[in-house]
């Protein structure tokens, strides 16, 4: 039993686990679905307005619930991929995105949306935005690539 926990502490965790370098490439719809599903969501939804995914859900019609969402603005290209705070997968990988946004990128302002407030970041290089907030239960990270520098 012993060697078993050890083991499974020296396996990194793989799937469904998107990296800042996954985010931070996010430029275009195509992008935005490349990235969502290479780490395992199903399109949700899909309109002339927003492209919606989600990973692992439960439930059906306007009651699914899900572990992981991901949401693009096709007018506004941006996105905002939500981690349900409660799911320790998804906890770690929102603190490991946050970590590198911090590390890696200017901090620019707090800046208030309809979905509350948000610390955003400058990744000048590739021409995004990269911001994020806790609320609700989730842990959202935005992404914003129109309009900017």
């Amino acid at each position: 039993m012993k060697k078993l926990i050890l083991l499974l502490t020296l396996i990194p965790l793989v799937g469904a686990s998107q990296t800042f370098d996954e985010i931070s490439s996010i430029n275009n719809t195509d992008g935005f679905s490349r990235v969502m599903i290479e780490n395992g969501f199903q399109r949700y939804s899909k309109d002339s307005l927003f492209v919606s995914y989600i990973f692992n859900p439960q439930g059906e019609g306007l009651n699914v619930k899900a572990e992981r969402m991901g949401h693009w603005d096709i007018e506004n290209k941006e996105f905002v991929i939500s981690f349900f705070s409660d799911n320790f997968l998804g906890y770690s990988t929102y603190g490991k995105i946050i970590r590198s946004i911090k590390e890696k990128l200017e901090y620019i302002e707090i800046y208030e949306d309809h979905r509350g407030e948000w610390a955003l970041y400058l990744y000048e290089e590739k021409g995004i935005i990269l911001g994020f907030q806790k609320k609700d239960g989730w842990l959202m990270v935005l992404g914003i690539t129109s309009n900017i520098v």
